[in-house]
């Protein structure tokens, strides 16, 4: 059972058998990003309160475990650049500047130099080759690292990790990037998928033959679509066949990082609790069955890395080790990890960060009948709210357009919802054929290059004339020239 008012105030409650297994509570600040979470049920080891705080730029900068002063093993502190990057951090206080803290050095490229003593290296490609490494078995920071080589293909897809002379793994990829293929050892397991969500797994040992070892059953994620928001909170069940045949249940917080897994019967199996940049805090799994864990993505347990489709995230740094692959299209920063906003953003495959939604989400479409009450006078009249994803874009009177038109979303990308948002355009627009323009151009919006239509939430639907020179709009239509790559519409109601 899930209570979801709203998932910036969401109350993941999750029972089992009529009885609540986990809990969780969010209050928000003024500006609606979440400020603490209280955790309650069985499944934790007791009722505690976690506080987060947040710097200017709505970067995670404390997070304050049981909400108390004295040091705790769970409390944290960052601090970051001018771009993001880190300089200090710390474990079991939220002074990132206090004693014991953990010093970052970044180059020109947004690349670590140092990590306290430590000394990562990049390839020409902006590629991670030397990097501290750890264990899954990693938790709340406590365990030990190992200085990793990283090899990496001409399409900058991981496929060996190195300890010294000693392969820890080797992987290998599809035509879609995705990973097909994983060695440790003698042990060599495949993947199956649909899209990017796995939904099965072979394993083969040596020269015996592959044997399916586990199935995954997925449901709507947190974009309320199959795969909006690349299976994050998506997860229904897994299906582990050997040594027996067993079905388990994952429960999640409100941020799609998953909390338990239950039996059938209702029990606990595992449980786990993570800080704000996924980083495990508890971990009950003793006998490691279960890698999907934080933003529902797997855990690789010879690495500490979590696989996330395009590319591999590193809770310890709070980054990826690659760079992005839709380059500064997705910020300027290519390491960062959702803009350091971890616990109201997710990164749907390693590509694209998005804004966890707040409610069911969805869109308005509205009509402005009097053209007198516009007072709107900037090109590309909109905001956009990126702390909870509702985008607004509004419609100016130029030469002629009297149909007023705002579109209101919230959620991830709105690709899934173009076709229908688009045919709304059409019909609305075509009742006023008499009063528009020659011809109105239909597009999407890339909001200074930072948000692409397909991948990431800010995209949407605008109308302009044909006829405006002023519209700041990449790649899709060349005012100059005249040249339409657009639907358009005309007075007659036809679409070219």
């Amino acid at each position: 059972d899930l209570d979801r008012p709203g998932l910036n105030r969401a109350r993941p409650r999750f029972r089992a058998g009529g009885a609540v297994v986990s809990s969780y509570s969010y209050g928000v600040n003024a500006l609606g990003q979440r400020e603490t979470v209280t955790t309650s049920g069985p499944a934790m080891a007791a009722p505690a309160t976690t506080r987060w705080g947040y710097d200017a730029l709505g970067q995670l900068v404390s997070e304050d475990f049981a909400n108390n002063q004295s040091a705790n093993p769970r409390d944290r502190g960052y601090a970051y650049d001018l771009i993001g990057n880190r300089e200090h951090s710390i474990q079991g206080s939220t002074n990132p500047l206090a004693s014991g803290n953990l010093a970052y050095d970044a180059d020109s490229l947004n690349q670590y130099d140092s990590i306290g003593t430590f000394q990562p290296v990049h390839d020409d490609d902006g590629n991670l080759t030397t990097g501290q490494l750890h264990s899954a078995a990693l938790v709340n920071l406590t365990g030990t690292a190992y200085t990793g080589t990283l090899h990496w293909n001409g399409e900058n897809r991981l496929t060996k990790v190195e300890d010294g002379a000693t392969v820890k793994a080797t992987y290998q990829y599809d035509f879609m990037g995705r990973r097909v293929r994983k060695q440790v050892g003698n042990a060599v397991t495949w993947y199956v998928y649909d899209g990017f969500n796995e939904l099965g797994r072979f394993t083969q040992n040596g020269t015996t033959a592959p044997a399916i070892e586990r199935t995954y059953t997925w449901g709507l994620d947190l974009s309320n679509t199959p795969q909006g928001a690349g299976g994050v909170g998506g997860l229904l069940a897994i299906k582990i066949h050997h040594p027996q045949s067993t079905i388990y249940y994952p429960t999640y917080d409100a941020n799609g990082n998953i909390s338990e897994y239950l039996a059938a019967n209702g029990s606990v199996a595992a449980h786990f609790e993570y800080d704000g940049f996924g980083n495990t805090v508890v971990n009950t799994d003793t006998n490691g069955l279960f890698d999907y864990r934080f933003s529902t993505k797997p855990l690789e347990d010879v690495t500490g890395l979590y696989y996330y489709g395009y590319r591999y995230y590193d809770p310890v740094t709070g980054r990826w080790p690659s760079r992005d692959p839709i380059a500064e299209k997705g910020g300027v920063n290519l390491y960062a990890f959702v803009g350091n906003s971890p616990l109201f953003q997710i990164d749907r495959l390693g590509l694209a960060c998005s804004v966890v939604p707040d409610g069911e989400g969805g869109y308005k479409l509205e009509c402005t009948e009097d053209p007198n009450s516009w007072d709107l006078t900037e090109v590309n009249d909109f905001t956009f709210d990126k702390r909870t994803g509702n985008l607004k874009i509004n419609s100016r009177l130029i030469k002629g357009i009297i149909a007023g038109l705002r579109i209101e979303f919230e959620g991830f990308e709105l690709s899934n919802e173009l076709p229908k948002i688009e045919n709304k355009i059409k019909e609305l627009l075509e009742s006023k054929a008499d009063t528009l323009p020659e011809k109105i151009c239909l597009g999407a919006v890339y909001f200074g290059g930072q948000f692409l239509l397909s991948e990431k939430i800010g995209g949407g639907i605008v109308i302009w004339s044909h006829e405006e020179i002023e519209v700041s709009v990449e790649g899709l239509i060349d005012f100059d020239t005249g040249e339409h790559r657009c639907p358009v519409i005309s007075r007659t109601n036809s679409i070219d």
